[in-house]
């Protein structure tokens, strides 16, 4: 019989790495506050994405204290650090360094903690269903970025941008509760590197360039269309985008509850 992965410490680290995504969900309508400064498109491309490139730049370093230390208190130190970056955004004036500056670090700690929470939820799941795990793991994050925008569209209208940042950070200290109650999986001394290694083990640099390529290209063309969205969205006339995000997550949604473990029954490749 097939072991489930829900209990009470995976259902915390999985509403820790929902409540994560809902504080980061809502940065989606920051190019709304930019546009008052009346920047160029480009430079609201640039302060969009170095939030992910920060977190991509942080991930080899991030990942390997991960599998040394554990999921549960690398999640914890990421969360942290995004809570003492957030009130920063109140500060931003214009479009030029400071809020470059706070996208980068904001990115830096999401990158770790989004590792660090994804590596703690995996590990309370059973090895023979890590794929359904994981997929069940993104669709906190799907949900909540279909949320986080229409809540964030809401608070926008009602209370403003600074109420926004604010929000952002209740969804963090919410996520750092459910991440703080969740029970780290001991591991002997050693181990995760040694789980890590070995499942490089065999494959050649090739193979795991065009592996790791893959979720980049897709990155790539995900975070195009979703950090343009709300600008095309007021371009094009539309009172609100996030509808947008609810049809692209219950597709995605649907998606991996009907075939979250089919790589678990089939095979990876």
């Amino acid at each position: 019989m097939r072991r489930t992965f829900w209990n009470r410490d995976f259902v915390f680290a999985l509403l820790g790495y929902f409540f994560l995504f809902m504080s980061v969900s809502v940065f989606f309508l920051l190019p709304l506050y930019l546009e008052q400064f009346r920047p160029s498109k480009s430079r609201v491309g640039v302060i969009m994405g170095i939030h992910s490139i920060t977190a991509i730049l942080v991930r080899p370093l991030s990942g390997r204290v991960v599998d040394a230390r554990g999921g549960r208190k690398m999640a914890l130190l990421g969360i942290a650090g995004m809570i003492a970056v957030l009130p920063g955004f109140h500060l931003v004036r214009d479009a030029g360094a400071l809020v470059l500056v706070l996208r980068a670090a904001m990115g830096a700690a999401w990158g770790v903690a989004m590792t660090a929470t994804i590596a703690a939820c995996s590990d309370l799941a059973p090895t023979d269903r890590l794929a359904h795990s994981i997929g069940i793991i993104g669709i906190g994050g799907i949900v909540a970025g279909a949320v986080g925008p229409m809540i964030g569209e809401e608070v926008i209208r009602r209370a403003g941008f600074g109420t926004l940042f604010n929000a952002s950070v209740l969804f963090l200290l919410a996520g750092l509760a459910c991440m703080f109650v969740t029970r780290e999986v001991p591991r002997p001394e050693g181990e995760r590197e040694a789980t890590a290694r070995s499942r490089l083990a065999g494959h050649s640099w090739p193979v795991l360039a065009v592996i790791a390529a893959m979720p980049a290209v897709h990155g790539a063309i995900r975070g195009g269309v979703v950090n343009f969205i709300a600008l095309f969205g007021t371009d094009a006339g539309f009172a609100r985008v996030g509808p947008f995000f609810v049809a692209f997550s219950v597709a995605a949604i649907l998606t991996r509850f009907g075939l979250g473990d089919i790589s678990d029954r089939f095979g990876r490749k």
